[in-house]
């Protein structure tokens, strides 16, 4: 809740932001960075570790939010602009969860490949118009990877 702040040297790094049925992308943006921004910047962690739920998208069943793409990309940047501020960087983006796997592939898209490789997303969009079949391919990739290393 509300109260939870964190404990010892994390008090005041710990945020709840309980948020009302609807919320969309101009909300979560201006508490990114009002709010997000700000005490990430303040906490100076040596790496971001980032757990990337997309349960507040639009199109997902169960949260009621009504977050875009567009919307994950800008709290993306938010989080990446605090890594580049204090730890060079580094930072690990971990799929965390979501119910609608079109959603999930669309945001997932914007806010991580297509991102931070922005001159090869066309192409890749064109070889994948699904995105979710885009994402199977990246998912598939990224575990044949794994399991080489």
């Amino acid at each position: 809740g509300l109260d939870e702040m964190g404990e010892g040297k994390g008090t005041g790094f710990t945020v709840n932001l309980p948020l009302p049925s609807g919320t969309g992308d101009r909300q979560y943006a201006r508490l990114y960075r009002e709010l997000v921004e700000p005490i990430g910047m303040a906490f100076g962690p040596e790496i971001g570790l980032v757990s990337v739920g997309f349960d507040p998208h639009a199109l997902d069943p169960l949260a009621g939010m009504n977050v875009s793409e567009r919307g994950f990309a800008e709290m993306t940047d938010v989080c990446v602009e605090i890594a580049d501020a204090c730890c060079n960087g580094k930072a690990v983006f971990v799929l965390e969860g979501g119910y609608d796997l079109n959603a999930i592939a669309g945001s997932s898209a914007d806010s991580s490949g297509c991102r931070f490789a922005a001159r090869s997303c066309d192409s890749v969009m064109r070889t994948y118009p699904s995105r979710a079949a885009f994402m199977k391919k990246a998912i598939v990739r990224s575990a044949s990877v794994l399991r080489s290393s």
